[in-house]
C-alpha cells in the first residue's frame, strides 16, 4: 500500500555529526519519494534507494539556525527536514547513524513528516523520544490540572524527590514554567503525543476525556478518588464517562476496552510488534516509551495497593501479599470494613487502628482481601482464621501467632484439629485439596453474602489466587502419583534382582 508520493531535493548518507555542527557543501539531487507501510523509497535519475522504516531513528531533528540557513540558501527552499537512520557500517560489523536532508514545498514536508510519525510512533519524535516516562507522565498530569503536591504524591507512590526532579527536567526543556503551567511548547508536544493531527479518534477526544481515560486505566476509578481531581464536579465526570462509553473506550463498569487500550498506546507512542522485527530493537523501543499504566496501576498480580494515613501524614505504594503480615496485626485494630466500590473491578479493605491511623488495601483479587478480612476479624472462627493464613502462604508459626494475636497453645490445638481433619498437610504446612475446596466455598460464599451477588456474577479474574492454588494442588497430586509409581517400579526391580 502506498501512503504517499511527493518530490523533493534531497541529499543522503550524510554523517549525522556533520548535520549537527558543520555542512561544507550539499550535492542536491531531484528525488521522487514514495512511502510504503514498511519502507521509504527514494527514486533518482540514476537509481532507486530503499530504507526500511524500522531503521529510521528520528524524524525532523532540530538543527542549529546556521545550518538551516545554509541548507535553505543552497536548496532555494524555505522548508527542510532531517531524518536520521541506521545504515550498515562500511567497515567492520554493526551500524552507523547517517542523515538525509529533504528540501521542498512546506505542504509536502509536513505531509511526509506526519505520515512517517503515524507509521513510526512517537519514538521517532526528536523531543519525545528523548523524554523518560516520568517526564511524560508529569507533563500530562500538569496539563490536566493535577498540579498540587497532595494530588501528585499518591500517583508517584509518595516519592516527593522524584516529582521535584521530574519537574526540573520539564522546566529545563521549557515544557512548563516555574508555576507548573504548561508552556506553548509543552502544549504542542502533548498534541503531538496525542496524535491530534494524524488520528481521527484521538482528535475527537476532549482533553477531559483523555484525562479520565488515563485515570481509569490507572485504577483511579472511584468517585472518592476522581472528585478532587475534577474539582468536585460529579456531573462533569458523569458526562465524560458517557462520552468514553459511547466511543466504546470503556464499558459500563468503567473497564478499559481493547479499543481504549489501543488508543492509550497510540497516545503513549507504543507500536504494535511487527513480524520479523528485531526482538532487541523492540525491547529498546518499549523500554524507552511512556510506562504510564505501569507506574499508576495496582502493581504486580501478587501485590496490593496500600494507602496509609495518620493525621496530616500519608504514604502509598504496593505490598506483596507475603509482606502484608509484617505491617498489620489483629491486636491493634479498632474497626475493619470491606467493600466493593461501585463500577470498579477492585475490592477495598479499610483498617482503622487503635492509634487513629488508617490503612486502605486495594486489590483486584477479591479472594486475597476476603482472606485478610477473615484473618483480622476476631469474631471469625479461629480454625478458619488459621486456614486463611495458610491460604495466603503464612505458614511460619511466629507469623501466624503475630497476625492472629493468639497464644502458642491455642494455635497448636487448632492446627492439630486441622491436620486430623485432612485440611492441612502436617509436613508441608500447605492446604490439602479438601482444605482448598473449603476455602474456595467459604470465600465465594462470603463475597456472595457481603455484596449480595449471584455466583453467575463472579468473575474468574477476581479469584485468581483460588484458581492458581487449585492448579498447583492438582499438579502436586499428579507429581505425587508419578513419584509413587516410580518408587514402586524401583522396588519391584530390586526385588527381582
Amino acid at each position: 500500500m502506498i501512503y504517499g508520493e511527493m518530490e523533493f531535493l534531497g541529499a543522503i548518507d550524510i554523517p549525522r555529526i556533520n548535520t549537527m555542527f558543520y555542512i561544507n557543501s550539499i550535492h542536491w539531487t531531484q528525488w521522487k519519494v514514495t512511502l510504503y507501510k514498511d519502507i521509504l523509497e527514494i527514486q533518482t535519475s540514476c537509481n532507486v534507494l530503499t530504507i526500511k522504516l524500522e531503521e529510521i531513528l528520528v524524524v525532523d531533528r532540530p538543527l542549529p539556525q546556521a545550518i538551516i540557513s545554509k541548507i535553505q540558501n543552497s536548496s532555494k527552499h524555505g522548508s527542510v527536514m532531517v531524518i536520521d537512520y541506521n545504515k550498515d557500517a562500511s567497515f567492520g560489523i554493526g551500524k552507523v547513524v547517517n542523515s538525509m536532508i529533504l528540501a521542498g514545498k512546506k505542504s509536502d514536508i509536513s505531509n511526509l513528516k506526519y505520515m512517517l510519525m503515524s507509521l513510526l510512533g512517537l519514538k521517532a519524535d526528536p523531543v519525545i523520544g528523548n523524554m523518560n516516562p516520568q517526564d511524560i507522565h508529569l507533563l500530562f498530569l500538569l496539563a490536566s490540572g493535577v498540579n498540587s503536591a497532595e494530588m501528585l504524591l499518591p500517583i508517584f507512590d509518595g516519592d516527593n524527590e522524584l516529582i521535584k526532579k521530574t519537574f526540573v527536567s520539564l522546566k529545563t526543556k521549557k515544557l512548563v514554567d516555574e508555576y507548573a503551567i504548561v508552556t506553548h511548547l509543552g502544549t504542542e508536544l502533548i498534541e503531538r503525543m496525542k496524535g491530534l493531527k494524524v488520528d481521527p479518534l484521538i482528535g475527537n477526544l476532549s482533553p477531559q476525556g483523555a484525562r479520565l481515560l488515563f485515570l481509569l486505566a490507572s485504577g483511579i476509578n472511584s468517585a472518592e478518588m476522581l472528585l478532587p481531581i475534577f474539582d468536585g464536579d460529579e456531573e462533569l465526570i458523569s458526562n465524560i464517562f458517557v462520552s468514553l462509553k459511547t466511543k466504546k473506550l470503556v464499558d459500563e463498569y468503567a473497564h478499559i476496552t481493547p479499543l481504549g487500550v489501543e488508543l492509550i498506546e497510540k497516545m503513549k507512542g507504543i507500536e504494535k510488534k511487527k513480524l520479523g522485527s528485531s526482538v532487541q530493537k523492540e525491547f529498546e523501543n518499549l523500554s524507552a516509551t511512556w510506562n504510564y499504566l505501569d507506574t499508576m496501576a495496582i502493581g504486580e498480580e501478587d501485590s496490593i495497593k496500600v494507602v496509609w494515613k495518620s493525621g496530616k501524614s500519608s504514604l502509598c505504594g504496593n505490598l506483596t501479599v507475603t509482606d502484608i503480615k509484617r505491617f498489620i496485626s489483629s491486636n491493634n485494630i479498632k474497626h475493619i470494613k470491606i467493600e466493593n466500590p461501585e463500577n470498579t473491578s477492585f475490592m477495598d479493605l479499610t483498617i482503622n487502628a487503635s492509634d487513629e491511623s488508617k490503612m486502605l488495601l486495594r486489590s483486584r483479587d477479591y479472594s486475597t482481601l476476603i482472606a485478610l478480612y477473615g484473618i483480622l476479624n476476631k469474631e471469625e472462627d479461629t480454625q478458619l482464621r488459621v486456614l486463611f493464613c495458610f491460604y495466603l502462604g503464612y505458614v511460619a508459626e511466629p507469623d501466624i501467632l503475630k497476625i492472629l494475636h493468639i497464644p502458642h497453645s491455642h494455635y497448636e490445638r487448632h492446627f492439630a484439629i486441622l491436620v486430623s481433619s485432612s485440611l492441612v498437610d502436617m509436613d508441608s504446612k500447605e492446604l490439602t485439596n479438601a482444605g482448598l475446596k473449603l476455602m474456595s466455598k467459604k470465600i465465594i460464599g462470603d463475597v456472595s453474602v457481603l455484596f449480595e451477588w449471584n455466583h453467575s456474577e463472579l468473575q474468574a479474574e477476581n479469584f485468581k489466587r483460588i484458581e492458581d492454588s487449585k492448579k498447583a494442588c492438582a499438579k502436586k497430586k499428579v507429581l505425587d502419583i508419578l513419584q509413587s509409581k516410580y518408587n514402586q517400579r524401583n522396588s519391584l526391580e530390586e526385588t527381582a534382582r
